[in-house]
C-alpha cells in the first residue's frame, strides 16, 4: 500500500501542533511526564524542526520575513545571546520554540483550532479539579501526590488556605488563565458562529463559558479577570456588526447576569472570593510590588542601552520573584531601550496587522475559520497586553507560547479573495 506524501505531512504537522499545545498546557506538572527537562525539550525541539523544514519546504528553501518578522527575529537573537546564563535554561528554551513557532508556522496556522480544542479540554479539567478541591480536599492532595514533589504540594496547600485553589497546577494564577483561555477560545467560536450564521452547539458553548468563569471567580485571581473582561469588552464594542445588534446582546447579556449572579452566590459562596480580594483594603492589584519596580529601574539605569540580558532580574532576585510583574520595565531592565522598542515593534506590529484584518472580520472573504482565529487572536493580544502591566506574561511560557501562535494567525491566514486570485 502506498503512503500518500501530502497526507503524511499534514499528520506530522498535525502531531507538531498537538504536542505544541499539550507541553504548553502541562507544563506545571512536566516532571512527572517527562521526568527530566531534556526529554521535554527535545520533544519541543523536534516540534519546532517541523515547523521549519515544512516552512522551508513550501516556499523552496526560502523563509520570508517581514518587518515585523525581523523584529520577532531580533528577539530571538537577544533571548538566546544577550541573557543572564545563571537564568532557567528551560524556561528560556520554551519561549525561544514559540518565537520559531510564530516565524515558520505557516499555513499549518488553521490546525490551531484542535490546540484551541485542547485548551477548552484541559480548561475543563482543572476547573473541575477546582471543585473537587471543595468536595474531597483529601482526594485531590492524593491528586497533587502524584504530579509534584512535597514542597510543591505544601505550596498549593499554602494557597488553598488563603482562599486560593490552584487546581491541576501549582499556582492560583496559573489555573485562572488557563480558564480564561479557555473561555476566551469558545467566545471566539461563538462570536464568528454568530457572524457566520452558524447556530449549531452555542448554547452549550455558552454554559461552558458560565462554568468556568464561575470557576474562576471561586479561584480568586483578580488581574486575570479584570483584564479578560476589558479584553471582550474592546473587542466586542469594535466589532463590525449591526449596532443595533450590540446593543439588544448587551442588554440581554446585562439581565442574564443580574438574575443569575444571586443565585450563584447564594449557591457557591466562595464566589465571593474575587469581590472580597478585589474590593479590600489590600485589594490593590499593584500591592507589594513597588520594591520590584525600584529594583528593575535601578537595573535599567546602570545599563540603558542593551541591558543586563534576559532573565538578569529573576538572577538578580535570587529567584524569590520571576519578573518584575510588568513587563514593560522588565525589558527596559534586561534589554535596555533597544530590546524595548524591538519588542514594541514586533508585538505592536502583530497587533496592528491583526486589527487591520478585524475591522474587516464581516466581510464576506473570510471564512469561519478565518473569522474564528482572528478573533482568537486578537483576544490574546490584548490580553497579554493588558497583563503585562501587572504580570509576567512573556517570561511564563504557558503564555507566551499561546501568544506567539495568536501573532502568527494575521500573517497566515489566507482569506478568500486571496484564494480566488490563485485560481
Amino acid at each position: 500500500m502506498k503512503i500518500k506524501i501530502k497526507s503524511f505531512r499534514n499528520n506530522v504537522s498535525f502531531a507538531a501542533i498537538i504536542i505544541y499545545f499539550l507541553i504548553t498546557l502541562v507544563r506545571y506538572f512536566k516532571d512527572a511526564i517527562f521526568h527530566s527537562n531534556t526529554v521535554a525539550a527535545l520533544v519541543l525541539l523536534f516540534t519546532a524542526f517541523i515547523f521549519f523544514f515544512e516552512t522551508w519546504r513550501e516556499r523552496d528553501g526560502k523563509i520570508l520575513l517581514n518587518q515585523y518578522d525581523k523584529a520577532w527575529l531580533l528577539i530571538l537573537i537577544f533571548m538566546l545571546l544577550n541573557r543572564d546564563w545563571g537564568y532557567d535554561w528551560f524556561r528560556t528554551l520554551m519561549c525561544a520554540i514559540g518565537i520559531v513557532a510564530y516565524l515558520c508556522i505557516g499555513k499549518r496556522i488553521y490546525y490551531v483550532k484542535y490546540g484551541m480544542t485542547l485548551c477548552i479540554l484541559f480548561a475543563i479539567l482543572t476547573a473541575t479539579v477546582s471543585w473537587y478541591e471543595i468536595i474531597n480536599y483529601d482526594g485531590y492532595i492524593r491528586i497533587l501526590s502524584k504530579l509534584y514533589l512535597p514542597e510543591e504540594v505544601d505550596s498549593i496547600v499554602r494557597f488553598y488556605r488563603q482562599g486560593m485553589m490552584s487546581g491541576l497546577t501549582s499556582h492560583y494564577s496559573s489555573n485562572t488563565f488557563y480558564m480564561v483561555s479557555a473561555i476566551i477560545c469558545i467566545i471566539s467560536d461563538n462570536w464568528a458562529s454568530n457572524i457566520s450564521k452558524v447556530k449549531k452547539g452555542r448554547i452549550i458553548k455558552w454554559i461552558l463559558v458560565g462554568y468556568l468563569l464561575v470557576t474562576a471567580l471561586m479561584v480568586g485571581k483578580r488581574g486575570h479577570l479584570v483584564f479578560l473582561f476589558a479584553t471582550l469588552f474592546l473587542t466586542y464594542f469594535t466589532l463590525q456588526i449591526n449596532s443595533s445588534k450590540k446593543i439588544k446582546q448587551s442588554i440581554a447579556s446585562v439581565i442574564i447576569i443580574i438574575i443569575t449572579f444571586p443565585i450563584i452566590l447564594e449557591k457557591v459562596p466562595q464566589v465571593s472570593n474575587f469581590f472580597s480580594r478585589l474590593f479590600a483594603n489590600s485589594g490593590d492589584i499593584l500591592n507589594g510590588r513597588g520594591d520590584l519596580y525600584k529594583n528593575a529601574l535601578d537595573m535599567f539605569l546602570r545599563s540603558p542601552l542593551i541591558g543586563q540580558g534576559y532573565g538578569s532580574f529573576s538572577v538578580l532576585m535570587n529567584y524569590e520573584n520571576p519578573g518584575v510583574h510588568n513587563d514593560y520595565l522588565q525589558f527596559l531592565c534586561e534589554w535596555g531601550v533597544v530590546g524595548f522598542a524591538i519588542c514594541l515593534v514586533a508585538y505592536g506590529g502583530c497587533l496592528y496587522i491583526t486589527y487591520m484584518h478585524y475591522r474587516k472580520i464581516c466581510s464576506n472573504e473570510y471564512s469561519f475559520e478565518d473569522r474564528r482565529l482572528l478573533l482568537w487572536s486578537i483576544m490574546i493580544q490584548i490580553f497579554v497586553a493588558m497583563y503585562s502591566l501587572t504580570g509576567i506574561p512573556h517570561y511564563d511560557f504557558e503564555v507566551y507560547m499561546l501568544f506567539c501562535m495568536a501573532c502568527a494567525v494575521p500573517k497566515n491566514i489566507t482569506p478568500l479573495f486571496s484564494k480566488y486570485k490563485k485560481v
